[in-house]
């Protein structure tokens, strides 16, 4: 990994970027200059050493200078090439590479372009979907002379690898190599906890207690699709119900939590009550916790 990064000037001095609070552009300074090649970095050491609020976090992330791949704030700096002019003979793919195109495909124009062959000799955490795959290697991994294809997987426990050398035919077989059931239910939890802001709430004494139980709702939500759904009496379909939740952000199940939370009675059928609460909590914008996240956004772009 290289010891000096660049900022690009069009970068800094951008009214997005210059509007943020002094202490959540340092944060972005810091992560900008310990990312690894591909701009993936663990902001966690750099949140605690820098005291930076939680506010400064929720902030970058809205405004989209960060993307979060998991619980423990490892992120990606979407604007990194931007900032960043990388030499191919000097480039050396992040481990995590798979996991963020697995994460959000999009993101694959914002990462250099670079073989195949190359990314997996670095080794990488989870391997890229089958789908993703046959999308952007149509004529599959590169194989070695046995014709088996040429799979590393780096830093990743022993139950979510295999040993030895696996072949395309076995990939396109199970689906994804790796992405067994129990894999598919972690990338499915874990697009979930993205989409709901699970760090930001799991880090607020007040949301933490509940966070985990919504994340297991959703997730059976988003599995049940031949399921119907008794909602504001009427028969709902899974569909409809699944079309609501994603649309879900942190804020949406900030004001869900707070509303659960001012309950004074007994709730007889809970599963049922935070489905109903889900896919009507779209409608509620006028929650404490959304009004709260606008009045912030506005002081930082307009103050």
């Amino acid at each position: 990994m290289a010891e000096k990064r660049m900022l690009s000037k069009s970068f800094l001095n951008n009214a997005s970027f210059m509007k943020m609070s002094d202490s959540a552009k340092l944060l972005y300074v810091y992560l900008n200059v310990n990312a690894d090649d591909d701009g993936i970095v663990e902001a966690y050491p750099y949140v605690r050493m820098l005291g930076t609020p939680d506010d400064d976090v929720k902030i970058l992330l809205a405004k989209e200078f960060l993307y979060m791949l998991n619980e423990d704030l490892l992120v990606f700096l979407p604007h990194w090439l931007q900032n960043q002019t990388l030499r191919t003979t000097r480039y050396t793919p992040s481990i995590y590479r798979f996991k963020l195109l697995n994460s959000n495909p999009d993101f694959f124009t914002r990462l250099k372009q670079i073989s195949i062959e190359k990314i997996l000799k670095a080794g990488q955490t989870e391997m890229l979907r089958n789908d993703l795959i046959e999308k952007w290697y149509p004529v599959g991994l590169p194989k070695d002379d046995h014709g088996h294809a040429q799979v590393r997987l780096g830093q990743v426990s022993s139950d979510q690898s295999r040993s030895g050398k696996v072949s395309l035919g076995e990939i396109r077989e199970d689906q994804s190599i790796n992405l067994s059931d129990d894999m598919e239910v972690e990338i499915m939890r874990q697009k979930i906890k993205n989409q709901i802001g699970y760090n930001a709430l799991k880090s607020n004494p007040c949301y933490k207690r509940i966070v985990e139980d919504i994340v297991n709702i959703i997730q059976s939500i988003y599995s049940e699709k031949s399921k119907t759904y008794r909602i504001n009496r009427e028969e709902k379909s899974a569909n409809e119900v699944i079309e609501k939740v994603e649309q879900l952000n942190q804020f949406d199940i900030e004001s869900a939590i707070d509303s659960f939370n001012a309950i004074d009675h007994e709730i007889h059928n809970l599963n049922l009550y935070w489905i109903t609460t889900l896919y009507n909590c779209k409608n509620t914008v006028s929650s404490r916790a959304y009004n709260n996240f606008v009045t912030q956004t506005r002081e930082v772009l307009y103050d």
